[in-house]
This record gives C-alpha cells, sequence and structure tokens, in this order.
C-alpha cells in the first residue's frame, strides 16, 4: 500500500471541514495518477450528522464509493470502537512489519498552510514525524470493569510513560491510516456491502 497524502487540519465548522474535504480530493484528481482513480469515502461514523453531511457534498463525484458499514445501514462510514480500533493498528502494524506500506514523495495536500513545494516537503516530514510519534505511543493495556475485572489486553495510542490511558493524547494520523490498511483487506474478502467488481 501506497500512502499518497495525509492531512492534518484544525477544523471548526461543517462548513469548513466540507470545503477542506473537497479540496483534498480536487488535490488528488489533479494528480496524472489518480485523476480517474475510484475512491473510497471511509469516514468514521460516530458523530453521525459529519458523515453524512460529508458524504452529501462529495456523494455526486464521478468514481466516489462511500462505504456503509456502521451500525445504522443509512449512515456513510463506520462506527469505530475499541475494538475496531485495535483490529485496524493490528492491520497497519502488518504492513509496516512487512514493509508493505510506503510513504509518496509527492505528497498531496490541501493543507492552505503548505501549497509551496518547499513547504510541502517540511510537511511531509512533520506527517511521518507525528505518524511514527503517534505509531510508538500505542501499548498494550489492560481495561477494568466496575468490578474491577480486568479486560484482554488492548491496544491503545492514548497512553502516558507509566502505561495508563490519558485523554487528549491525539492518534488520528495512525488510525486513518490503519483504516485505510484494513478495510480494502475487508471489501477484498467480501465482509462489506462494497463489490470490488464495480471497481472497473
Amino acid at each position: 500500500m501506497q500512502i499518497a497524502g495525509l492531512d492534518s487540519y484544525e477544523i471548526k465548522t461543517l462548513g469548513a471541514g466540507e470545503q477542506f474535504l473537497n479540496a483534498h480530493i480536487n488535490a488528488l484528481r489533479a494528480d496524472i495518477r489518480f485523476s480517474n482513480s475510484h475512491i473510497i469515502f471511509i469516514p468514521e461514523s460516530n458523530m453521525a450528522i459529519e458523515a453524512q453531511r460529508y458524504n452529501h457534498v462529495v456523494k455526486n463525484r464521478v468514481n466516489f464509493h462511500p462505504l456503509y458499514m456502521s451500525k445504522n445501514p443509512n449512515t456513510p462510514g463506520v462506527y469505530t470502537s475499541s475494538e475496531t480500533k485495535q483490529k485496524y493498528v493490528e492491520s497497519l502494524h502488518t504492513h509496516l512489519l512487512f514493509e508493505a506500506i510506503s510513504f509518496d514523495e509527492a505528497w498531496i495536500s490541501a493543507n492552505p498552510i503548505y501549497q509551496t513545494e518547499e513547504s510541502k516537503l517540511r510537511y511531509r516530514s512533520t506527517m511521518l514525524l507525528e505518524f511514527f510519534r503517534e505509531m510508538s505511543d500505542f501499548k498494550k493495556i489492560k481495561r477494568f470493569n466496575n468490578n474491577g475485572v480486568p479486560s484482554a489486553p488492548i491496544l491503545s495510542g492514548k497512553v502516558d510513560e507509566q502505561g495508563k490511558e490519558v485523554s487528549g493524547k491525539n492518534d488520528d494520523k495512525v488510525i486513518v491510516a490503519a483504516m485505510a490498511c484494513y478495510w480494502p483487506q475487508q471489501i477484498i474478502k467480501g465482509q462489506t456491502t462494497m463489490n470490488i467488481y464495480d471497481f472497473k
């Protein structure tokens, strides 16, 4: 798998998010390699209104396919839980272990702060450093229920130096890359409603 770009930009409104999503797709389409590629759109649907709004904005684009795997069959995207995050990160770890993942030199970005060639190279370096820093934060931990019974070990990227889960730590870049590793495999295996023969 090749990662062509990874964007990180603070969005404060749904409207700004829609604009940024369109800009990122336009940046992909501007690259001749992806001008007619099939794009599989996999938003997190934990906050359903965002996934629905973003899907509504982009659903009529050519060769654009939203993935429906949430608890609500009418809501595009995938519902992310601790269990699914575990599967995502294990898939990413396997890709990295077998060197089955690479990062494109021609970094595609819609971040308005980094649009010159020189700044895009700096941005790529920053994104990769943050990605691998987040990846190094993932550790196996145990959670305890109200009765103090521990769970089976799970992977979490929001862990402090003492191995305790903390709020506020960012694992978004790893989770996005991990979802990109995991869900195409599920599509190929026929574990989703999406048919690979649609991509001709």
